[in-house]
C-alpha cells in the first residue's frame, strides 16, 4: 500500500475510534471546531476505565474499539514507519490479536454460562 493509502487508512480508523468513544460518552465535550474531546487518564492515554464499562453495557463496541486502538492503528503506523526501511530493519507487526480470545467473545460466553448455571 502506498504511504498516502496508509495515512488515509489511519485517519479513517482513527475517526471510527473517536466515533465509538463519543457514542459511549454520557456527557461528551467538544472543542471549538466541534470535534469530540476524548477523555484521557493521568498518563494522557485514552481513559479505558471510563469507556470500557459503557461500551460493554451497550453492545460489543468495546471489542471493536480495543482492536482498532491496540492492533489496527499501531499496525498501520508500523507499516508507515517500515516504508523507508530495508527488509532486515523492518519492525514486525503486532499479532497478539490472533490469540487474544477475548476479542472472539469467548470470555463473554464464559460469563453467560456462569450466569445461566447460577
Amino acid at each position: 500500500m502506498s504511504l498516502e493509502g496508509l495515512n488515509g487508512a489511519y485517519r479513517m480508523f482513527y475517526a471510527y475510534l473517536v466515533a465509538i468513544l463519543a457514542s459511549a460518552d454520557s456527557d461528551p465535550s467538544y472543542d471549538e471546531n466541534g470535534d469530540y474531546i476524548i477523555r484521557r487518564n493521568g498518563a494522557g492515554e485514552i481513559d479505558d476505565d471510563y469507556y470500557k464499562p459503557r461500551l460493554l453495557a451497550d453492545s460489543l463496541g468495546y471489542y471493536t474499539y480495543y482492536e482498532i486502538k491496540n492492533y489496527i492503528l499501531p499496525n498501520i503506523q508500523i507499516a508507515v514507519d517500515n516504508k523507508p526501511k530495508i527488509e532486515d530493519e523492518k519492525t514486525d507487526y503486532i499479532k497478539e490479536y490472533e490469540t487474544n480470545w477475548e476479542l472472539y467473545g469467548l470470555n463473554l460466553l464464559d460469563e453467560k454460562k456462569k450466569q445461566i448455571s447460577d
